[in-house]
């Protein structure tokens, strides 16, 4: 995951993957993973089990104890931001997440698609719930917005910057993001809406 993270889905060979491992024996790769995706789907499984799919569980929880607009926008953001500071591999994660997405491999885009699918149902009905006075049209123009500005924002302003985001981004800064953020898009979603 590290390597893919920081070097793009196209700049990881299993050759490379076998020589950072310290691996003299390039066929043990081989064995493992078969081809170039083996790795990627290696690692989808394991951002599924280790974010993913605890997310959707803590969305469900939260969504059915009633909790506010700004902690159900929160819970339904943890994956690609919370996760950065709640595991030592979440820089990664995070990193991986943005290239699964925003990559040129079609069949990763689609596989990460397809995992996060159930938590962003999820939480779009959450939010649907949360904010009924909200006609359809004007609530799917404010869902794009935030799922655009969550899923890739930061890191396009950071890359516009000319500021690796994995380079520049503290957890502290990372922090401070997410908490203006959550205020923007909670006073954003609760502003009136003009016709």
């Amino acid at each position: 995951m590290h390597l893919f993270a920081r070097n793009g889905l196209d700049g990881v060979t299993l050759r490379r993957i076998s020589s950072e491992s310290g691996s003299a024996n390039t066929a043990v790769v081989h064995y493992h993973f078969k081809d170039r995706a083996g790795p990627i789907d290696a690692i989808i499984i394991f951002l599924d089990e280790n974010v993913w799919m605890p997310a959707f569980l803590r969305l469900k929880e939260g969504i059915d104890a009633g909790v506010s607009l700004r902690e159900l926008i929160d819970l339904g953001l943890w994956p690609g931001k919370q996760t950065v500071f709640d595991h030592p591999w979440g820089a990664d994660a995070q990193a991986c997440m943005f290239r699964f997405e925003t990559g040129n491999d079609e069949v990763a885009r689609r596989q990460f698609s397809n995992m996060r699918k159930k938590h962003d149902l999820l939480f779009k009905r959450g939010l649907r719930r949360a904010l009924p006075e909200l006609t359809p049209t004007v609530f799917e123009q404010h869902w794009q917005f935030l799922y655009t500005e969550a899923s890739t924002g930061q890191w396009v302003r950071a890359y516009l910057l000319g500021e690796p985001a994995e380079g520049k981004w503290t957890p502290r800064r990372e922090e401070r993001y997410l908490s203006c953020h959550l205020d923007y898009v909670v006073g954003g979603l609760q502003a009136p809406v003009s016709q």
